[in-house]
């Protein structure tokens, strides 16, 4: 499995689209009083090869969620209100959806996920957070305050991510300024801390 694992790979880095078809043989030459000593079907290696054979014949299970009714999700117990969430929250009426629904999301399992959960909505949903945040709290009102405590970790996240883009941006600028001035990358390097390698790629641009 390994082996085929790479031959696609290979396959697949020089610039075919369409993966190889493999054809395994195993030439043996050994005792010739007994029989191959070794499974010759890849599932037989597995502990349940007839469920290896079924689960594993394709390359995936397709799970197309807008296909499924919004119920059926709603009953996939732990992974329910992801499944809802990336069914639902990127549509423009993701909102009016939630308010309309608010009996059926109040029986899916959500304290365990809330934090990823409403964080994933805050980046997808063309709703504003405040609005989010209002319709979460009165859906769940047992989970208010964590709501509200997820949410201001995620924005003390961002802020920090902003920070620290910004100082990334300032570290390359004075790089490139550094290269223009024909400075040594070992000084460069001292100076904003970039690794040798990021300083190349700008010197190359």
């Amino acid at each position: 499995m390994q082996y085929n694992a790479g031959l696609f790979i290979k396959h697949k880095k020089q610039g075919h689209k369409k993966p190889p078809i493999i054809a395994n043989f195993v030439i043996y030459n050994g005792n010739k009083r007994k029989k191959y000593p070794y499974h010759e079907y890849t599932y037989d290696y597995f502990e349940i090869p007839w469920m290896a054979r079924l689960l594993m014949g394709k390359f995936f299970s397709l799970i197309n969620l807008n296909e499924e009714s919004d119920l059926s999700l709603a009953n996939h117990e732990l992974s329910a209100m992801m499944q809802l969430l990336l069914k639902r929250a990127s549509d423009s009426n993701f909102i009016t959806w939630l308010k309309e629904n608010c009996k059926l999301m109040e029986t899916v399992p959500f304290e365990r996920i809330l934090s990823i959960s409403i964080d994933y909505v805050l980046q997808v949903s063309k709703a504003s957070a405040e609005e989010i945040l209002e319709v979460f709290s009165e859906i769940y009102p047992q989970f208010k305050n964590t709501i509200m405590t997820a949410a201001r970790q995620l924005e003390r996240k961002g802020e920090v991510k902003g920070i620290e883009l910004g100082i990334q941006r300032n570290q390359l600028a004075i790089a490139k300024n550094m290269l223009k001035e024909s400075c040594e990358i070992g000084l460069i390097q001292k100076v904003t801390g970039l690794s040798e390698h990021t300083i190349e790629k700008l010197r190359k641009e």
